[in-house]
């Protein structure tokens, strides 16, 4: 169960194109990174094509799901490392019109010599982490401990009354991860270990943190299907991994405030089941 693998590859540009004279038409160095755009003259029926070839992709491939990056901006490659992000068709050159007689439809098709085509490049991270993106949001839980067996004083004579048991603030955060532009729904995977705990150490490839064993919970995506270029559906799957300081199964004491594993009858008591989380972090 998981993902199927991911190969990386380089856009390979087979359409003739000429960079416009007025091109580049404009570049920004900001603290969001580098954004420009690029201004190109193609043959107008080959203009679709030449967008699909310079824009990232991402299709499945037998047993693998194949990343297409976005073409390197060609420009000050020393100083500037983006890959193009989107593309637009305008018309350029003389025009011809033709008169369809197909199903029904009578329309006026206009064809034209040329096309101009806009490309946008922004910073971008290169490698499967062009398709990933990881963000943390904060989070502090508040508890009431239990006021039994705790005092006011050392000699413990004064035990604390019920209105006054103490009130802790658990810190914690959400590992929002997200995965953009998948190729298909691995919907029975993704909903089998909702509620679950990572059984083993996991890392935030994006900032170099490790969670040890126990301190994440599972929570299934949020799914927004979006249509490639093609008609086929592609998917944003962004998980809310909830990330504590202590282990998920286990619990405050009366008169602690360390969590403890507790016992049943049959056992150690573990709401959250165990499982490898890794599963769901995507890798080459």
């Amino acid at each position: 169960m998981g993902y199927q693998p991911v190969q990386v590859s380089e856009p390979f540009i087979t359409t003739d194109n000429d960079e416009d004279d007025k091109s580049p038409s404009q570049v920004t160095i900001d603290e969001n990174g580098a954004r420009a755009t690029r201004t190109v003259r193609v043959a107008w029926d080959q203009a679709a094509y030449f967008c699909a070839e310079v824009t990232p992709y991402v299709c499945t491939i037998g047993d693998s799901v194949c990343y297409k990056q976005g073409q390197l901006y060609p420009h000050d490659k020393t100083y500037m490392k983006m890959r193009a992000v989107s593309a637009t068709i305008r018309p350029f050159g003389g025009s011809s019109a033709a008169l369809i007689h197909a199903d029904g439809d009578r329309s006026k098709l206009i064809t034209h010599e040329e096309a101009l085509v806009d490309i946008q490049y922004q910073s971008i991270r290169s490698g499967i982490s062009g398709l990933v993106e990881e963000s943390f949001d904060p989070s502090v839980e508040y508890m009431t401990i239990s006021n039994r067996k705790l005092y006011w004083d050392a000699g413990k004579t004064d035990e604390l009354k019920t209105d006054e048991a103490p009130g802790v603030m658990v810190a914690g955060a959400a590992w929002i991860y997200t995965i953009k532009m998948w190729p298909y729904l691995p919907i029975a995977f993704l909903l089998t270990y909702q509620g679950h705990t990572n059984s083993v150490a996991m890392e935030s490839q994006r900032y170099g943190i490790t969670f040890p064993a126990r301190t994440v919970l599972y929570i299934s995506p949020q799914i927004i299907e979006t249509v490639n270029h093609l008609g086929l559906p592609e998917y944003r799957l962004t998980f809310q991994m909830i990330v504590k300081n202590s282990e998920w199964n286990k619990f405050f004491k009366a008169s602690e405030i360390t969590p403890r594993i507790i016992y049943g009858e049959s056992g150690q008591v573990e709401p959250y089941p165990e499982a490898d989380l890794r599963q769901f972090i995507l890798t080459g």
